[in-house]
């Protein structure tokens, strides 16, 4: 198990579920994910989170958070500029999409 997620179990661990947790899941810095996974899985991590008082979503995504950046750094560095040229061609069509859907024609000519 990595460093990052060892100590994110100890910190569940630490916790007694008595404490009010919330986590950010509707700002525009974050983005939420459907993903799949084994059932089996989704009835632990429901169980593991109903036990320290926790979202289940929020749960997901801090285990997530923590895998993909585990992934990505372990990718050789020709991978990883491949993937940030990918991500910035992405970001830029979405800024594209995103003024063109906010432009504004007020009717004149």
């Amino acid at each position: 198990m990595s460093n990052q997620i060892s100590q994110y179990i100890s910190e569940l661990l630490a916790s007694d579920g008595t404490g009010d947790y919330s986590c950010d899941m509707v700002s525009s810095s974050v983005h939420q994910v459907h993903a799949p996974i084994p059932t089996e899985l989704f009835h632990e991590l429901k169980a593991l989170s109903a036990v320290y008082k926790r979202d289940s979503n929020c749960v997901a995504g801090d285990l997530l958070t923590i895998a993909l950046k585990e992934a990505l750094s372990s990718l050789p560095d020709k991978v990883r500029n491949n993937i940030r040229k990918a991500r910035e061609e992405y970001e830029q069509d979405e800024v594209a999409h995103l003024m063109e859907a906010a432009e504004y024609d007020a009717g004149g000519t």
